[in-house]
């Protein structure tokens, strides 16, 4: 029996380069705390040593820690702090759509699925529009493989700042509090991008629901 295993844009992007991204930061803050040195020069010696093996291993280890930021992401990001500051009702079906397109948009999908449409059901939408409108489906992949990618760079970024700021104060460290300033703006612009991703994939997924078949 043959088996295919399939490597997704998401795979990439969602998960093995935040993975990458969250062992550079522990490397550096492990360098700052432990060793109190030149963590990027540290760095750079030691990615010009590695070997096929060594890097096969953190790509593996990158691309698990990858799937476990995905997870506390949207657990503390997504249906956290988004729901708490009430960004999601921007990202809703009716402020995406419009009135008109909206009252188009419920008739579908009652028709479609003899039900009410409410926030759980997305990702009924989502199979839908990936069986009746694949090419929309594509380019709608590409923006929530970035979104995803944004964010767990949120995360990754938030955890880096609170460790840096932690380091500024106990080590009195003028680089680990310019580092905690970066991490900050950083956090807020990849937040930011998260949000406009996800409102385009969203939106176009919905658009591409209300396609004529």
């Amino acid at each position: 029996m043959k088996t295919e295993i399939k490597t997704t844009i998401y795979d990439i992007f969602g998960y093995l380069v935040p993975g990458y991204l969250c062992l550079s930061l522990l490397f550096i803050a492990y360098n700052q705390s432990v060793h109190n040195n030149d963590a990027f020069g540290e760095m750079y010696r030691y990615v010009a040593d590695l070997n096929l093996n060594i890097i096969l291993l953190l790509t593996v280890g990158a691309y698990v820690i990858g799937h476990i930021l995905s997870a506390l992401s949207s657990l503390l990001i997504e249906r956290g702090i988004t729901k708490i500051i009430k960004f999601n009702i921007f990202l809703n079906e009716e402020n995406l759509l419009g009135k008109s397109l909206f009252t188009l948009y419920e008739n579908k999908f009652e028709s479609t699925f003899h039900c009410k449409p409410d926030e759980n059901v997305f990702r009924l939408i989502v199979c839908f529009v990936e069986s009746k409108q694949p090419s929309v489906y594509s380019t709608a992949f590409v923006f929530l493989s970035f979104y995803g990618m944004a964010r767990n760079f949120t995360l990754v970024f938030s955890i880096f700042s609170g460790w840096e700021l932690l380091n500024a104060i106990a080590l009195r460290s003028s680089t680990a509090f310019l580092y905690f300033v970066i991490s900050i703006i950083l956090t807020t612009i990849l937040y930011y991008q998260y949000i406009r991703f996800f409102k385009y994939f969203k939106k176009q997924i919905l658009c591409a629901f209300l396609l004529p078949e």
